[in-house]
């Protein structure tokens, strides 16, 4: 059966505006569209404004930290402010707690070590004071589930294609990117969902895989070298050891790690890696129940030592730049650089999608990762998977964004076109700091 006229295409700016845009259908039609699935014509992620960049991170890490408190956060570009959505008193509390600089109530649930949650400071006052409050109906940990189980429904359309999932919490929903909405795709989702799942039509959809494939690297080692047909990302270290940030999907079941100089550690299955191989992303033991990316731990032998850097140039450097922190949480319009062990350093990337469920070529789904892509020139390669992705700073050091999952573009000779684009795939670095003891060692 048709349901297409349980429809309504809007772009993002105008979604707000449904129910003024229903009125002026007719009845049978907007009876329909009140449960019917909306189209959208834009990415629900929006780039931010530098000048609002420093309040929009702080509240950022209140939603990351509270999941149950908070639904998102997002930019009124009307107003040009940062709102934040509030779900309970204790959300309310919360930020009354940092405008006042005094120490915020205990979250509903531990999302993070205590040691690790966003400490009172004048930073977190400002910001708490600015950003514009909103009721909202559904929180950050509902949005999020809504975003996987809209995409895991997704799966078995599969001419149509539903390879991406992200949550829109200005809007109290989910959108998920398809290659086509078919009548079946749409009823399905009016269905299940009716308008708190959204579709966006995004026929630009590349072949993307996860990349297994700097070439001899030893202790102390530094990320961006060769692993066990990987690349490693940034060292850690926690209560006086050392420890290596790569992909999960580098070691699935855990196990030894080595460059081909030497041996280097060991990952732990489920506790330190959250990868099952055919089908992506997992939750990990003891880990909470937010999905991270694409993310392990390498502890490192007693006897083996990391330092706080990574190599740069390209696959064949022997030479790096200090890591100096951890960049913000990633949006919209960011700026990185990714460092594969095969390709080397290839910048000029963007992000698209910050925070989505995007599903692999071969199937397997990662959840929570960024995307981009519309690059041209190199793109990344096998044997890429968990190097580093960072931004430059102005004296060549750098700050960590993340670690390389996967991509794909750019044909035989990776080296995307018009028609050939790059992709490219990532886990937020903020994830492996939720997720594993332990903080960035930097130089």
């Amino acid at each position: 059966m048709n349901r297409r006229i349980g429809i309504i295409r809007v772009g993002v700016a105008a979604a707000i505006s449904l129910p003024a845009a229903l009125s002026m259908l007719g009845p049978s039609i907007a009876e329909g569209a009140e449960t019917g699935t909306v189209i959208v014509t834009e990415n629900p992620a929006r780039p931010v404004p530098a000048d609002l960049r420093g309040d929009y991170d702080v509240a950022a890490r209140l939603v990351a930290e509270n999941q149950d408190d908070f639904s998102g956060v997002w930019i009124d570009e009307a107003g040009h402010r940062v709102q934040i959505g509030v779900t309970s008193p204790r959300g309310h509390a919360m930020l009354n707690a940092h405008a006042n600089s005094t120490e915020p109530p205990q979250p509903t649930r531990v999302v993070v070590p205590k040691e690790k949650e966003l400490p009172p400071s004048a930073e977190s006052a400002r910001a708490a004071a600015a950003v514009a409050r909103v009721e909202a109906p559904r929180s950050a940990a509902t949005l999020e589930q809504l975003q996987h189980d809209a995409i895991d429904m997704g799966a078995q359309f599969t001419e149509e294609d539903v390879w991406l999932s992200q949550a829109d919490p200005e809007h109290d929903r989910v959108v998920i990117s398809v290659v086509t909405a078919s009548d079946e795709l749409i009823a399905e989702m009016a269905s299940r969902y009716g308008r708190s799942v959204a579709v966006h039509v995004d026929a630009d959809r590349p072949v993307s895989l996860p990349q297994f494939g700097r070439q001899s690297d030893g202790s102390p080692f530094w990320g961006g070298a060769w692993i066990i047909g990987c690349t490693d990302a940034f060292t850690e270290t926690y209560n006086g050891g050392y420890y290596m940030l790569t992909a999960g999907h580098c070691r699935p079941t855990g196990g030894t790690v080595s460059t081909p100089e030497t041996s280097m550690g060991t990952v732990t299955q489920s506790s330190r890696e959250n990868w099952n191989s055919g089908t992506g992303t997992v939750l990990m033991s003891g880990g909470g129940s937010t999905y991270r990316g694409d993310i392990a731990q390498i502890a490192m032998y007693s006897s083996k030592s990391g330092q706080g850097y990574i190599y740069r140039g390209s696959s064949s450097s022997t030479s790096g730049k200090p890591v100096r922190g951890m960049a913000s949480q990633v949006v919209n319009g960011d700026p990185y650089c990714t460092g594969g062990s095969v390709s080397g350093e290839i910048c000029g990337w963007t992000v698209r999608y910050p925070r989505t469920d995007h599903r692999y070529s071969n199937g397997e789904l990662a959840r929570n990762v960024a995307v981009s892509y519309s690059k041209q020139g190199w793109c990344t390669r096998p044997g890429d998977s968990g190097g580093p992705i960072y931004i430059v700073n102005s004296d060549g050091s750098v700050r960590a964004r993340g670690i390389h999952s996967g991509g794909g573009g750019g044909g035989s000779d990776y080296y995307g076109g018009s028609l050939d684009q790059c992709f490219e795939v990532f886990t937020d670095i903020w994830d492996p700091y939720y997720a594993f003891p332990g903080t960035l060692l930097t130089s």
